[in-house]
């Protein structure tokens, strides 16, 4: 047998057996692996913090330009719409401006839940659109001769004008909007969505708009009922008054 190293009988380089290490390469110590991590958790904690910073800077630009108010031209209202009332006296403006505004508030009540998206902490937030509403439309129905109010119980209780069915249709149709956000209620007020308090609310903005539209029906009645005479050069009793008897 030759004695001869094999690489010198194959011609090539001997390897080391797989798995051995280089000459001159050994197992790094437990301390270098240490080291090496630290070196690795504060480059990480580094990176980390640069990631948080620029977060919150996107943050508060994004809030910063979403709280910005907009140009005052944004805001004016369309041509169209003061075109409409062009020539109206300012408050009549007024109050056509705001009755646009409430019937765009409750358009979109009503696109939510058509939606199905639950509004029950909007509860007030629609009587009370569904309130300006009517206000606006009773104020804009009244005459000059008549005492402008944009309040349905100051009206109902102060206000002596003629009939008129563009009135009575607006508190009808206050009447319905209650109704509908009593049905659109019910449901939370069963599955403990909205308190029972809360739904009272929305009952009594119901019985409200009842009351109105009875009261607003009874002007109507008496205006066409005749006046009866009452003793010669004395006032009406009170049995004799329009309205005491139903």
């Amino acid at each position: 047998m030759d004695p001869r190293p094999l690489s010198e009988l194959t011609g090539q380089p001997n390897h080391p057996h797989p798995g051995t290490l280089p000459k001159g390469e050994g197992v790094p110590s437990l301390a270098e692996l240490a080291r090496r991590l630290d070196r690795l958790e504060r480059a990480n904690r580094v990176w980390r913090r640069l990631a948080l910073t620029g977060f919150a800077l996107v943050v508060l630009l994004a809030a910063s330009t979403l709280g910005r108010p907009r140009p005052l031209a944004a805001q004016q209202p369309e041509p169209a719409a003061v075109k409409a009332v062009e020539g109206s006296p300012d408050h009549v403006k007024f109050a056509e401006d705001r009755l646009r505004l409430a019937k765009k508030a409750i358009g979109i009540v009503n696109e939510l839940a058509d939606r199905g998206f639950q509004i029950a902490n909007q509860r007030q937030d629609y009587y009370r659109w569904s309130y300006r509403m009517l206000g606006d439309q009773i104020y804009l129905s009244l005459t000059d001769a008549d005492p402008r109010v944009a309040d349905p119980e100051v009206y109902l209780a102060v206000t002596h004008a003629k009939a008129n069915p563009a009135r009575f249709a607006a508190f009808t149709a206050h009447l319905k909007r209650m109704i509908w956000w009593e049905d659109l209620n019910r449901p939370l007020a069963r599955k403990g969505t909205i308190s029972v308090l809360a739904y009272s609310d929305v009952q009594a903005a119901r019985i409200e708009a009842e009351l109105w539209l009875a009261r607003e029906r009874l002007k109507e009645t008496d205006a066409a009922q005749p006046l009866k005479s009452g003793p010669a050069n004395g006032p009406l009793t009170p049995d004799q008054a329009p309205g005491s008897k139903e």
